[in-house]
């Protein structure tokens, strides 16, 4: 899918797929996807279902407005700080438990 359309782009013509694995040793996961601006959010989505399946604790948020690496972007967007923080709060929360 997209993944792999960017990593031919790149020069590689084989990548490990991380839904060829098992998930079930997985660790709680936490994902942070974008929106149209980013180009792996069905590749996302399917990691997402597939660690489902495979029972692992998935916290997901969505961020309609980011473009692919937006968490990158807090210097110059508002909604990646806010991303940025939500993201944090939810693994600070995680190694309290």
């Amino acid at each position: 899918m997209a993944c792999l359309y960017i990593a031919r782009s790149l020069g590689a013509e084989a990548l490990p797929s991380l839904l060829d694995v098992d998930l079930g040793a997985a660790p709680p996961t936490i994902v942070a996807g974008g929106g149209p601006m980013d180009p792996v959010r069905a590749d996302v989505k399917l990691f997402v279902d597939a660690l489902r399946r495979a029972g692992v604790d998935v916290q997901e948020k969505k961020y309609p407005v980011l473009m692919h690496g937006g968490l990158n972007f807090t210097a110059y967007s508002k909604t990646a700080t806010t991303a940025l923080q939500e993201v944090g709060e939810l693994v600070r929360a995680h190694f309290a438990r």
